[in-house]
Formats: C-alpha cells, sequence, structure tokens
C-alpha cells in the first residue's frame, strides 16, 4: 500500500500541513455537545459507528495490545506489515522490538534500519533512539555530523530527551567538536523541562565550572531538584556541598541529611562520606558503630575510600574488634583507587606492613584476592542499563498529524500509509468522518478533531463490547431454555 508521500515515504520528510493549536471555539461546543450524547449511549450515534466503513482485520492498536499482553510475535507481524508499507509509528515500534529482543534476537542494526525510516518522515522519537543507540557504543560508528542534525531538529522542536541527549554529545565530544556551553544550554533546556539527568548533569557544570562561571548556589538548585526526583548523585553532591560551606554557609546536620538518603538507595560514594561524618562526629554524635555499618557497605561495592575507613577502624579496633590482618587486606585493595583514595591507602598499607609478620602479610594478600573475587563475581551478574526506547500507544508520538492518520484508519475511514503527511487523502477521509457524524468542523488535523475520532472509536468499541455480550447471553439462554423439539428427541433416545 502506498502512503500520500508516494514511494519516497521512507526517505523522504515534507512539511506537515494543519495544525493542532486551532481551534474553532463554536465547533468545539457544538463537540462537546456531541461527546455528552455520546456518553449517555445516543443511538444515532452509535448507528453512525455501528454502519461506518469496515476497518482493517489488524491495525496497530492491534500490536500495541499484543505488545502488553507479551504476545511480541503478533505484535512485531502486525508492526512489520505496517511498517513496510510506509507507517511511521509502527517502524518505530518495531525498531524497539529489536532493540530490546521482544520476540526476536536483540538486533542493533535491524532496530536503526527502522528507526532511520522513521526519523525521515520527522518522528523525533526515532532520531533519539538512534542517538542513544550510538551514544552506548551499540552502533559504529559515533554519532556522525547527519545524525546530529537530526537530533538537533528534534530537540529544537521542543523533545526534552533529544536536548539531554544533544548536551551529552557536545559534553563528550560525541559526533561533534565538544563545547561544554553548548552542552550547558542543552542541558538546561531538558532541565527547565523536568528532565532529572539534565537536571544533574547541568548542575555538575556550574559546580565544575565547565561552559559557564563556576555557581555553587546554581549547582546546589538545580542539584536539588534533581535529587528531589529521586537522582542518589545530586543527593552526593547536595550533601558534599553543605559539609564544605560551598555556598557560604557550612552545614554539617544538612550534610548528614542528604548523605544519608544517598546512602539509603545504596550509593557507595555517599555511605562513604556518611561514615566518615559518623566517625568525626561532625552533624551527628561521634558513632563508630554507625561507621562501621556505612564503611562495610561501601567497601563491599568497591569503593576504596569505604575500604581505607574501614581498614583504620579495624587497625584501631574502632566500633569493631582490632584485626590487623582485615585492615591490611582492606588497604591493599583501596590502593588501586583514584586520587587521595589510592594515595591515601599505600601509607596506610606501608605503615601497616611494618607491624605485621611475614605470614600475617601473606594472610592479608589471600584475604584481600578473596574479597576481589568476591566482589568482581557480583558485579558480573549485575545487567548493565541503558536507556532503550520501548514500544509506544499509537498517542505516544506527539504528533497530531500521525495520531489523527491512525484513529482515521482504526475507523475505516482511510486507507493510506500513516505517514504524518496530511494530504489530500487525508483531507477526504476527514471530510467523509465529519460528515457521517454530523459534525461541523474545518477539515483540519486540530486537537478538536483528534479529540472527536477519540470518541467515536470509543463509543464503536463499547457498543462492539454490548453486542458480544447480548449474543452470548443469548447464547446461555438457548442452552439453558431447550425447544420443545430438543426435549422430545431427549426422551426418545432414553426410552
Amino acid at each position: 500500500m502506498q502512503g500520500e508521500a508516494g514511494t519516497a515515504a521512507l526517505c523522504a520528510a515534507l512539511q506537515r500541513s494543519g495544525s493542532a493549536d486551532g481551534m474553532n471555539r463554536d465547533s468545539l461546543r457544538d463537540f462537546r455537545a456531541f461527546i455528552s450524547a455520546a456518553s449517555m449511549g445516543a443511538a444515532a450515534l452509535c448507528l453512525a459507528a455501528l454502519t461506518a466503513p469496515n476497518a482493517a482485520a489488524s491495525d496497530f492498536f492491534d500490536g500495541y495490545e499484543a505488545f502488553q499482553r507479551g504476545d511480541y510475535e503478533e505484535a512485531r507481524a502486525i508492526w512489520s506489515e505496517l511498517a513496510y508499507d510506509g507507517d511511521v509509528d509502527a517502524q518505530f515500534n518495531l525498531g524497539t522490538l529489536y532493540e530490546n529482543g521482544f520476540g526476536v534476537e536483540e538486533d542493533a542494526e535491524q532496530a536503526a534500519r527502522w528507526y532511520r525510516a522513521a526519523a525521515a518522515r520527522r518522528v523525533d522519537l526515532a532520531r533519539l533512539a538512534l542517538a542513544r543507540l550510538q551514544r552506548t557504543g551499540a552502533l559504529e560508528p559515533e554519532p556522525d555530523e547527519d545524525q546530529i542534525k537530526l537530533l538537533e531538529t528534534a530537540a529544537r522542536r521542543g523533545l526534552a530527551e533529544a536536548q539531554y541527549e544533544l548536551g551529552v554529545a557536545y559534553d563528550r565530544g560525541l559526533g561533534v567538536t565538544q563545547n561544554h556551553a553548548t552542552a550547558a544550554g542543552w542541558y538546561q533546556r531538558a532541565a527547565e523541562q523536568g528532565l532529572t539527568d539534565a537536571q544533574y548533569n547541568l548542575a555538575t557544570l556550574f559546580d565544575e565550572g565547565l561552559g559557564t562561571p563556576r555557581d555553587f548556589e546554581q549547582a546546589r538548585d538545580w542539584y536539588m531538584r534533581a535529587a528531589d526526583a529521586g537522582e542518589a548523585r545530586a543527593m552526593n553532591n547536595l550533601g558534599y556541598i553543605y559539609e564544605k560551606g560551598l555556598t557560604g554557609v557550612r552545614d554539617y546536620g544538612q550534610a548528614v541529611v542528604w548523605y544519608r538518603r544517598a546512602a539509603q538507595t545504596g550509593l557507595a560514594i555517599a555511605q562513604s562520606n556518611l561514615a566518615a561524618l559518623h566517625y568525626l562526629g561532625r552533624g551527628v554524635p561521634r558513632d563508630f558503630e554507625q561507621a562501621y555499618r556505612w564503611y562495610k557497605a561501601a567497601a563491599e561495592q568497591g569503593d576504596a575510600a569505604g575500604q581505607n575507613g574501614l581498614g583504620l577502624l579495624y587497625a584501631n579496633g574502632l566500633g569493631v574488634e582490632r584485626d590487623l590482618v582485615k585492615a591490611m587486606a582492606l588497604f591493599s585493595l583501596a590502593v588501586h583507587g583514584e586520587g587521595s583514595a589510592g594515595a591515601d591507602a599505600k601509607t596506610y598499607r606501608d605503615r601497616l606492613a611494618r607491624l605485621l609478620s611475614v605470614e600475617e602479610r601473606a594472610r592479608a594478600d589471600a584475604l584481600s584476592e578473596d574479597i576481589l573475587a568476591r566482589t568482581a563475581t557480583e558485579e558480573a551478574s549485575e545487567e548493565p542499563v541503558f536507556g532503550v526506547s520501548m514500544p509506544r500507544p499509537a498517542n505516544g508520538f506527539r504528533d497530531s498529524a500521525i495520531y489523527a492518520q491512525r484513529l482515521l484508519k482504526s475507523l475505516g475511514y482511510y486507507d493510506a500509509a500513516v505517514d504524518g503527511v496530511a494530504g489530500e487523502f487525508t483531507i477526504k477521509a476527514t471530510r467523509q468522518f465529519l460528515r457521517e457524524n454530523g459534525l461541523r468542523m474545518e477539515p483540519r488535523i486540530t486537537r478538536e478533531l483528534v479529540e472527536a475520532l477519540e470518541a467515536v472509536r470509543t463509543a464503536r468499541i463499547a457498543a462492539a463490547a454490548a453486542a458480544a455480550a447480548a449474543e452470548e447471553a443469548a447464547g446461555q439462554e438457548s442452552v439453558e431454555e431447550p425447544t420443545d423439539e430438543m426435549v422430545e428427541h431427549n426422551g426418545q433416545g432414553q426410552s
């Protein structure tokens, strides 16, 4: 089946006509009256819905329902047929099946093939999915100039996730020249839309003075917004700002609050920071048992600061029985840590080595190897988490033209591809829909039209369900109340 954009549907990006924002208030009032009648089961509406042209046997909605009940093969079969016909949201969703391995082997190249087809039709989510696949290394090479342009188009159209991905590209120099100032601008646009990852990354740029003057108050404010949304790293960094007084006021009490919130999520660095405050008695009474609890939690995750802190507790017998061998083993592990933690561990290890016998040092080496092996096994068992795309329902693509075509097609008024191009076929189908359902609107893609289409589809589904229930009830009555002939026949058989 050929869509309105012709055979170039997979590679052209034509300008859509129509807008979801232009609404006629008189028509809207008429439509609300129509909705009221529909909710009361008006016979005229049901008749119009039931006598409309027959819809296709399977459509995008059927595919999404199959996906939701876990029948991925059925979803793939439906979306594949539609995708080859130029259906853009089916193309995107088919890509998500290949990306996630739903009903098929995971295949980033196949996913990218369908994402590119949808991206060419201006589906922003597809552009975002392509950029994410490339950023996570699932596709080679890294994002090229054309892909960055597609991502930038989606970002300028207001998609927060695309703005974030573009910020990451400039922040890390992926497919573009690294530019922290540009990264900060894109992060901020996404952050203002409430995207937590963008809020956190923007805060780190203010915190470090990358691409923007160093501003701890701005960093604190953005960390706060990300922390309120559950971002543990932001909670930890807030604790650090309060502990060090970076905004001009040192507040150990607030540092404890934020470190504890982050530590309770399992963030190792926050566990070490919280343990240190308990160890030093800052913001809380000095408590070596609490310090031991949190240093141990961090050390078991391989955190060098946690290993150092736990080693010091064992070396000095604070909050735990003194054990120089365990302390030595922990310092030996922590020397591989980055920055000051590794340097401190080397100092502690060398100092402690002078107090241990050859046998004790050998036991410490064996213990450190055992701890390292256990930690590596636990890390290997954890599945890496990436921000993969997931199938979207028909109204999840933020495009009124695509969704209107989808609804018109499901109601049987539209027989071309759902490609987001509101051309001659779409307008013709819209006129027929409005005429047969007694609606006075301009045949344009507006929010008003979409609401009307949704209402008719809902009414049709309800009518079909009622008819099925009535048919089932009639069938049960015929079984429970057999005819005279059936009774007579049964009687003869028994005799």
